[in-house]
């Protein structure tokens, strides 16, 4: 077959006249291809072929030649050579594959997600779209969750499903006393101190120890957090003595006991008073923030004891002075009420008047239409008894 191709060579050369100039001379060329096997042919003559490759082949010296080089499945090529130059290599490119479309459907446990193929947006989630078949990165984002990333060859219709997970962070809580009952949303998570991983949200954190008082606090967790539970005892221990045992105990008022007493509060502001019949109230404020002891110094209280008849009203020192006088019976008689021995129309009872300044105070007396004025009187506890009669003239 060669041959054949080879002697219409000639012919043709011979019919172009090739021989007939004298200045012209014949080379040989070797044609090599990539991939061999090809025929080819001048782009003028392109019934009669060469090859196939790698073939030598017979030319004109210094003339310029046109050959086309085709092969099924590559680009063909077209070659204008120079004859007398080297040897002819001409490498031919395959055709482009005809492009198939395959479907990419991506869905997520989460719909509405963003899609990115190769880094670009193609909508959310459920998508479906059509793409030739390559190589492609598929990511799926969406804020709060950690992006889903997916390498897919698509050279056959595919399905992607994005399994969101909660973005999680570090939440450390600890408190000034380790062991500490630690609740995040209500739900107990364990003791301080206490390191936990949780989904970026907002969160309720309270931290409780027997004796102490809550502590709470709201965080924002879209970082890795931390919290310091500073514990306050819930209540104090607040004793109370005297130089007098038995005194009794007022706090804010109230009645609490007697001296000696402990009594367990909350810590806040207190106002304390110490009272004993016979001697001066000890009152004073605290701001009961750890454990506290209060000592009363009791200092006597002077007196004097009157003998008033009944309906008597008193004033000292310009303030009404309580009067207990019992309850009223039947036969209107009083409790522990006397009746004067010298006038058996008057009836009485004692009093001990207690001194508010510890010197001289003032005393003013009403019995019905009468009154003493003020009257300058020593409570100096020698005075046994001032009896006041008083007569309705």
């Amino acid at each position: 077959m060669k041959k054949i191709y080879y002697l219409l060579f000639i012919a043709f050369l011979l019919s172009s006249n090739l021989f007939a100039q004298r200045s012209a001379s014949t080379v040989y060329v070797k044609v090599v291809t990539n991939p061999s096997g090809i025929y080819f042919s001048t782009e003028s003559d392109k019934v009669n072929k060469f090859g196939p490759t790698p073939v030598t082949i017979p030319l004109l010296r210094n003339r310029t030649y046109v050959f086309v080089f085709t092969k099924d499945g590559y680009q063909s090529k077209t070659i204008s050579y120079k004859a007398g130059t080297g040897d002819l290599n001409v490498t031919l490119e395959p055709l482009a594959a005809p492009q198939i479309n395959y479907n990419l459907s991506v869905s997520s446990n989460i719909a509405g997600a963003d899609v990115y193929i190769n880094n670009q947006p193609y909508g959310k989630t459920p998508l479906n779209v059509s793409l030739p078949s390559a190589s492609y990165n598929v990511t799926v984002k969406l804020a709060g969750y950690t992006d889903f990333v997916s390498n897919v060859t698509l050279n056959s219709n595919q399905n992607i499903n994005a399994n969101f997970a909660p973005i999680s962070y570090n939440l450390s809580v600890s408190s000034n006393i380790s062991g500490a009952d630690v609740y995040i949303n209500n739900q107990p998570y364990g003791k301080t101190p206490l390191n936990v991983s949780l989904p970026s949200a907002n969160y309720n954190v309270t931290v409780k120890l027997a004796g102490y008082t809550d502590f709470a606090s709201n965080v924002t967790l879209n970082s890795n957090q931390n919290i310091n539970a500073n514990l306050t005892p819930s209540s104090y221990t607040l004793s109370v003595s005297s130089n007098i045992a038995g005194a009794d105990v007022y706090i804010n008022n109230k009645l609490y006991g007697k001296t000696p007493l402990n009594v367990s509060l909350q810590p806040a502001a207190y106002s304390v008073t110490v009272k004993s019949e016979g001697y001066l109230d000890y009152r004073t404020n605290i701001n009961l923030t750890s454990n506290q002891n209060i000592t009363a110094p009791l200092t006597a209280q002077k007196y004097i004891i009157l003998s008033l008849p009944v309906g008597t009203k008193l004033w000292l020192n310009g303030k009404a002075y309580h009067l207990n006088w019992g309850n009223i019976k039947d036969d209107n008689k009083f409790d522990n009420v006397k009746t004067d021995t010298n006038d058996k129309r008057e009836k009485y009872k004692e009093f001990k008047i207690y001194s508010e300044t510890g010197r001289t105070d003032l005393i003013e007396i009403r019995y019905k239409n009468l009154i003493t004025g003020p009257m300058n009187i020593e409570f100096n506890n020698k005075i046994k008894e001032l009896r006041l009669s008083l007569f309705d003239k």
